[in-house]
C-alpha cells in the first residue's frame, strides 16, 4: 500500500514538472497542491509563486517549507529574496542571516539529494546581506560583506561597478530577481 502511495506521489510530481516545463505554472501549482506537504513541495510552490511575482504567496510557502525543515537554508534565502523584492529590508536581512547560519559552516549546500537543482553558496548569501544593508543605509557594514563575499573581484566587475556608481542608493540587488538559473530549482534531474 505504501509503495502505491509513493508511486502516485511521484507520478503527480512528474506531472507537475511537465506542466512547469511546458510553461504552465498555474497548472504546476494546482498539481503540486495535491501532493502531501513536504518541505520540497512547499519550496517548489513558493518558487512558482516567486517566478510569477506573487511574493506574498511565495513567502508563505517558503515559511511552510522552513516549518517542515528548519535547517533548509535555501528556504530562508528565497524568502529573503521575496522580502527584498517587497522592500521589507529588515525581514530580508534577517532571512539572509538565518540562511547563513543554516549553512552550518559549509561554503556550499547542494540540494540535488532533495530533488532540487539548486546550490546555495555562502558568498551569495553574504553578497545579498551586504546589498540589503546598503539599502538600509548601513553602507560601511554592507560594503564589508560585499567585499567578504568576493563579489568585488575583477571577474564580477558588473557588481563592483553597480555598487560604486550607486553607493548608498543601490536599488537593484544584482541576481536576487528570479533568474533563469533560479527557475530551474523546480526541475529535478531526469535521466
Amino acid at each position: 500500500m505504501a509503495l502505491a502511495v509513493l508511486k502516485q506521489e511521484l507520478d503527480t510530481w512528474d506531472a507537475a514538472l511537465q506542466a512547469y516545463d511546458s510553461e504552465d505554472p498555474d497548472g504546476a501549482l494546482s498539481i503540486f497542491e495535491k501532493i502531501s506537504d513536504t518541505s520540497k513541495v512547499a519550496m517548489n510552490i513558493g518558487l512558482i509563486h516567486m517566478y510569477q511575482g506573487n511574493f506574498g504567496h511565495a513567502i508563505a510557502k517558503f515559511s511552510d517549507a522552513i516549518k517542515l525543515d528548519r535547517f533548509l537554508a535555501v528556504g530562508y534565502f528565497q524568502r529573503g529574496v521575496c522580502h527584498y523584492k517587497l522592500k521589507a529590508m529588515e525581514k530580508a536581512l534577517q532571512d539572509f542571516g538565518d540562511a547563513e547560519v543554516m549553512m552550518r559552516g559549509n561554503q556550499v549546500v547542494y540540494y540535488q539529494e532533495l530533488g532540487l537543482q539548486f546550490e546555495l553558496h555562502t558568498d551569495r548569501i553574504l553578497l545579498d546581506r551586504g546589498l540589503t544593508l546598503i539599502q538600509l543605509g548601513r553602507y560601511d557594514d554592507g560594503m564589508k560583506l560585499v567585499w567578504e563575499s568576493g563579489s568585488l573581484k575583477e571577474e564580477n566587475s558588473e557588481i563592483y561597478a553597480m555598487v560604486c556608481v550607486f553607493s548608498g542608493t543601490y536599488s537593484c540587488i544584482h541576481g536576487l530577481a528570479l533568474s533563469k538559473a533560479d527557475r530551474t530549482i523546480i526541475s529535478p534531474s531526469r535521466k
